[in-house]
């Protein structure tokens, strides 16, 4: 199936996962977008209106818990999927982020750019 009209957009404030993801993304034939913050996130998600966010969690100002939150209220962008991108592994966080309404919790040691790509193809083919 093609994904060309389907966007996925990913939120990290390291510039270096971005990079990588991004070249998987180029790769793997993903449309995307990216944002470095809670603001910037919130604001294209609701202005683009991606078929998926890839929300990390720890990132200055608004963590990704919260934005998760803002996405989740917001009628707008509460239909959107949600997955959680972390370097956090636990069942604290995983439990946390499915109760604000998370659709995946990936912890980023254990999806490289690869297996990450092709869980999104898979997702994206689904929808």
């Amino acid at each position: 199936m093609d994904n060309t009209g389907q966007k996925v957009l990913l939120i990290d404030d390291d510039p270096t996962f971005i990079d990588i993801s991004v070249r998987a993304f180029k790769e793997y034939g993903i449309n995307y977008s990216t944002a470095f913050n809670g603001i910037e996130a919130t604001e294209k998600a609701k202005s683009e209106k991606p078929d998926l966010i890839l929300l990390d969690i720890m990132m200055p100002g608004i963590d990704g818990f919260a934005v998760l939150n803002n996405l989740k209220r917001d009628p707008n962008t509460a239909k959107i999927p949600v997955w959680m991108l972390t370097n956090l592994p636990g069942e604290m966080n995983k439990e946390r982020a499915a109760s604000l309404g998370a659709k995946e919790y990936l912890v980023k040691s254990e999806n490289p750019p690869v297996k990450f790509c092709e869980k999104i193809k898979s997702f994206l083919n689904s929808v």
